[in-house]
C-alpha cells in the first residue's frame, strides 16, 4: 500500500507539473522521473539528481510527456551515465567502497540484470533538475537555466525531494549551476563545510537530516573508481553510519 502511494503520488505531481510546464513552453517534452521497482522496500534509499536529458524529437512529433528511460530520446541505458548509477547504488548499498570491494563488485552487465528485479537486490530513485528534453538547435534546449530559476519548478523540486523521502542524495555537477543556491532560500537545503575529497564537490543537508553530496556530472571524464566509487561511496558510508 505504501509503495503504491509513493507511485501514485509522484505520477500525480509529474501530471500537475507537466501541465504547468507545457503551459510555459508550449514545444516543451516534459521528461517524467522517479522511483524504480522496489525503491521504497531499500534499507538505504538513494536517489540519484541528474542536470537534464539529452535528446532529439522526430520529425513531425509533438510536445508531450517521456519517461526518462525512454531509449528513443537518446537515453542509453548501460552508457556511461547509467554505469555509474549502478555501480555507486551497489557501493552505497554495501557499505562498500575500497578497491578490493571494487574489484569483486559485478560488471554493469550483471547488476543491471538483477537490477530492481525484487527487494533483496537493489534500487534506486532518479530525477532530472530540468524535466524538459534538452534538444540541439531548438529553443527548447536552451531553456535550462529558465527551468532551474522559475520559482514555481522550484517548489515542484523540493515535492519531488519530499516525496521520494530519500536516506542520501547524490546529484551530478548541480552546484556548478545554481541549482543548490535556488532552493537555500527556501530554508530546505543547507551546505556544510566538508568538500569530498578536496575536490570543491560539496555535501549538503536536506531538511536538516537528509546528506547530499554533489558530486561531478554523472558523465564526466574522470576514472570509474578514483573519480566517482571510492569518493562517493566512502563519504556515503560515513554519513549514513555504516
Amino acid at each position: 500500500m505504501e509503495k503504491q502511494d509513493l507511485n501514485a503520488k509522484i505520477e500525480t505531481l509529474m501530471k500537475e507539473w507537466a501541465e504547468y510546464c507545457h503551459a510555459k513552453w508550449p514545444e516543451a517534452v516534459f521528461v517524467k522521473d522517479g522511483p524504480f521497482p522496489f525503491y521504497k522496500e531499500q534499507t538505504k534509499k538513494i536517489l540519484f539528481i541528474g542536470r537534464e536529458l539529452p535528446g532529439k524529437i522526430n520529425k513531425g512529433e509533438e510536445g508531450s510527456c517521456i519517461d526518462y528511460r525512454d531509449e528513443r530520446f537518446g537515453m542509453n541505458r548501460l552508457g556511461l551515465f547509467q554505469r555509474r548509477l549502478l555501480y555507486l547504488a551497489y557501493g552505497i548499498k554495501n557499505g562498500e567502497y575500497t578497491f578490493d570491494d571494487w574489484s569483486r563488485m559485478p560488471e554493469a552487465e550483471i547488476l543491471d540484470k538483477f537490477f530492481a528485479e525484487d527487494a533483496k537486490n537493489f534500487s534506486y530513485a532518479f530525477m532530472n533538475a530540468s524535466k524538459i528534453l534538452n534538444t540541439e538547435g531548438t529553443k527548447i534546449g536552451n531553456t535550462f537555466y529558465d527551468f532551474i530559476n522559475d520559482e514555481e519548478n522550484q517548489k515542484y523540486f523540493l515535492r519531488e525531494i519530499e516525496i521520494l523521502d530519500p536516506d542520501i542524495i547524490i546529484s551530478g555537477n548541480l552546484g556548478d549551476i545554481g541549482f543548490m543556491g535556488k532552493l537555500m532560500p527556501h530554508g530546505k537545503i543547507k551546505q556544510s563545510t566538508e568538500q569530498l575529497n578536496n575536490n570543491n564537490r560539496f555535501i549538503y543537508t536536506f531538511e536538516n537530516k537528509i546528506p547530499w553530496i554533489d558530486t561531478w556530472h554523472f558523465s564526466a571524464p574522470k576514472a570509474h573508481f578514483e573519480g566517482f566509487y571510492e569518493p562517493i561511496c566512502a563519504a556515503a558510508k560515513v554519513l549514513l553510519g555504516h
